[in-house]
């Protein structure tokens, strides 16, 4: 437990994304502290998207989930989509990307319909 809160007294990085690979082993209970203390550290999507690539939806269900909720709260950037992009697909299709991308376009189309009533 203590290399779990490890992360929340860090901003570099490196540390960050090491600290989270780390926990990747973890039982589901630890991981879920992890990601409890990256929320409400609010550490960066930005320092820790790099791992974006290495995580397997078979494998890693807990860090994809939070990812997911990370990506809900920012505007997709052109490295995000990269990085979720170059994710290797098992089988047809990738859940996480598909989901990520479904709402990101959503709340695109909802602004633009937001704004198109505001405009008449």
């Amino acid at each position: 437990m203590l290399k779990m809160s490890a992360i929340s007294y860090t901003r570099k990085p490196k540390e960050s994304i090491d600290c989270i690979r780390e926990s990747l082993e973890f039982e589901t209970y630890e991981q879920f502290c992890l990601w409890q203390i990256v929320q409400a550290h609010d550490v960066p999507l930005k320092s820790i998207q790099d791992l974006l690539p290495e995580l397997e939806a078979g494998s890693h269900p807990e860090a994809l989930s939070h990812f997911l909720l990370l990506l809900k709260h920012e505007e997709p950037t052109n490295e995000i989509i990269r990085l979720m992009l170059s994710r290797e697909a098992k089988s047809r299709g990738d859940p996480f990307v598909t989901s990520s991308l479904r709402s990101n376009l959503l709340r695109m189309l909802l602004r633009q319909t937001c704004d198109c009533n505001v405009n008449m």
